[in-house]
């Protein structure tokens, strides 16, 4: 290797000590041997661009690579240039222009006859803003607005979706650029609901059959009560008590009926609105509310309810059913 160095050297001296003798013969000097001439011969002096072709200087010409045009090579243009004109002579003698700035672009050194146009950020419904401008030399680099991510490569990125909101259930790990939100655990809120709605369930029911039970526990004598006034029991028909009618309702309220037992209920000064919830409150199942509708009406009717049943059934012209009334209610 060191031989070689040496030899380069000594032929660069060489080359420049025959530069050397030949510049004072192209100033006028005349070989004394030669014959006048009406022409005079003159030595053109080496170009610095010659010298430097001829001494080596360890350096490429084309720093940005080569192509092949021809059977020619010829230098490509820089990252941010496109071709113009090919190389005719030299390699480095082509001729390349600049991109336009903030419009168009190459990244690479290439031997292309135009510029690829830079990326628009701004695309309808794209969610997207710029965070590089574009150069001549990189195309744009955009990103996702506030509150919004790419699911995927950001440089590859066509929109952007907004993140998600987690409410209630709290932030366990924020929506960056690349990735969408990840909210808290739902589980014990959802174990909460369960339980809040298992509670209200057992105090409902808990609180109906509170009701049933003062409805139709033994009564003691009242005198007082509706339909007690000016009438007694025949010694020779013994009606059940109040208490005693629970197991007989629902066979009851089936052989009334839901009309029936609301013209009973209106024969004893039930109001009609409070009639007419029932039906909301048992989704207009007739049975289900003749059900209730005569639970409701023997509470109010205390221990007369028996007869005061088979009495008002023959009020509304339902002696039929006040008869078979009768022989269910019979001890």
């Amino acid at each position: 290797m060191a031989s070689h160095r040496a030899l380069r050297y000594a032929v660069s001296v060489i080359i420049c000590c025959v530069v050397l003798l030949l510049v004072p013969l192209s100033h006028g000097s005349v070989v004394p041997s030669s014959p006048p001439s009406n022409t005079e011969d003159k030595v053109q002096p080496f170009t610095a661009h010659q010298i430097a072709n001829v001494i080596p200087t360890g350096k490429q010409v084309c720093t940005d690579g080569t192509y092949q045009h021809e059977a020619k090579t010829c230098c490509q243009c820089a990252a941010g240039q496109f071709l113009v004109q090919h190389c005719k002579k030299s390699p480095e003698d082509v001729s390349c222009d600049y991109c336009e700035s903030g419009k168009t672009y190459n990244s690479v050194p290439n031997s292309i006859n135009s510029c690829h146009p830079c990326t628009s950020c701004l695309q309808p419904n794209a969610n997207m803003q710029v965070d590089k401008p574009c150069t001549i030399a990189r195309d744009t680099v955009c990103r996702c607005k506030d509150e919004h991510y790419c699911d995927g490569d950001g440089n590859a990125c066509l929109f952007c979706l907004p993140c998600d909101k987690c409410g209630t259930q709290g932030v366990q790990t924020p929506c960056t650029a690349t990735s969408n939100t990840v909210c808290g655990n739902s589980a014990w809120l959802i174990a909460l609901i369960v339980l809040v709605l298992v509670a209200i369930s057992v105090v409902s029911f808990g609180i109906m059959w509170w009701k049933k039970w003062l409805c139709f526990r033994p009564d003691t004598p009242n005198d007082g009560a509706p339909g007690a006034v000016g009438r007694s029991e025949s010694p020779e028909i013994q009606l059940l008590g109040a208490g005693e009618l629970t197991p007989h309702l629902q066979e009851m309220a089936d052989l009334i009926g839901w009309k029936d037992m609301k013209a009973v209920a209106l024969k004893s000064n039930f109001q009609p609105a409070e009639i007419e919830s029932y039906g909301l409150d048992h989704s207009n199942d007739s049975k289900e509310m003749a059900l209730h509708l005569l639970m409701d009406w023997v509470q109010r009717m205390g221990s007369a309810a028996p007869e005061e049943l088979i009495q008002k059934l023959k009020d509304v012209n339902r002696k039929g059913k006040a008869e078979q009334v009768a022989a269910k209610v019979r001890r």
